[in-house]
């Protein structure tokens, strides 16, 4: 795995196997870097300073998962947090008071082999509904909100798209894409606002993408003030920070072709140090 200045190494034993994440900065074609942890798993050797891989893959399918931390948990479970992390970091103005953002907690777990992760929270239930169909011509408006999480169960017709935009006001929205025919999930943020003039590292940091290995039925989408987290089916994960306006809570679905949504549920996070808006924290 190639890479410039590979940093924050994390060591942490999983169901009886053993993990290395690094984080680096990635050389794409376009000329342009990209930030990303990638795992492995293999054979640590203390008494001779080695390490066997056997096993690797990324973390998350986005540009900015950064610097992993892990902790084991009483059970043996471990939690792994990380740092959304621009490139552009830079061009963020010192009056938005920070630059970059932690992501949601998540929980590791061997999948086939695999790490996978899943979502670390809690939050009260706020709506569930059921089969909502989609076509071409009908726009679904769903809950408003910036700090929301949304699953989503779904059942697309051949060649169909669903796309969903988030964190919508006026022009400005976050678009979460799925493609049928390519089991595709896209993650492009644009158009979200504030972001970076530099053309380059712009269409790199605001456009990422996952392709599954099988069809996709299910979407968990967290969106926590400045940043969206879509876990996939139940082994992918593809993530962002954004650089939203403060009234940009729109959800909107819609659909090309035929889409089938089968269960539709939103939870609101439970409040931490007594604040309204509190992050998903369990």
């Amino acid at each position: 795995m190639q890479g410039i200045g590979w940093t924050c190494p994390d060591y942490f034993e999983l169901e009886g196997e053993t993990f290395f994440v690094l984080s680096t900065h990635q050389k794409t074609d376009n000329g342009s870097y990209r930030k990303k942890a990638v795992w492995y798993r293999g054979e640590l050797n203390c008494r001779e300073g080695t390490f066997m891989e056997k096993q690797r893959g990324d973390l998350d399918a986005g540009n900015q998962f950064y610097a992993t931390q892990t902790v084991q948990e009483p059970d043996g479970s471990v939690v792994m947090i990380a740092w959304f992390s621009r490139v552009d970091d830079e061009i963020l103005p010192e009056s938005w008071g920070w630059r970059g953002i932690l992501t949601l907690p998540r929980r590791l777990r061997l999948d086939n082999g695999v790490l996978s992760q899943e979502p670390v929270t809690s939050g009260r239930e706020l709506t569930s509904q059921s089969n909502i169909l989609l076509s071409k011509d009908k726009r679904f408006e769903f809950l408003k909100g910036r700090s929301l999480a949304i699953w989503i169960e779904f059942a697309p017709d051949p060649g169909s798209t669903l796309s969903i935009q988030v964190l919508r006001h006026k022009d400005e929205y976050t678009l979460i894409k799925y493609e049928e025919s390519s089991r595709k999930v896209t993650l492009d943020t644009r158009k979200s606002g504030g972001q970076s003039a530099n053309s380059s590292q712009k269409s790199l940091n605001n456009y990422a993408e996952a392709i599954s290995g099988q069809p996709v039925t299910g979407l968990r989408i967290f969106l926590d003030l400045y940043s969206v987290e879509i876990f996939i089916n139940s082994n992918q994960v593809l993530s962002s920070q954004v650089l939203t306006h403060s009234k940009s809570e729109g959800i909107f679905f819609q659909a090309e072709g035929t889409v089938m949504i089968t269960q539709l549920k939103a939870s609101k996070p439970n409040p931490i140090h007594g604040e309204s808006n509190g992050h998903f924290i369990s």
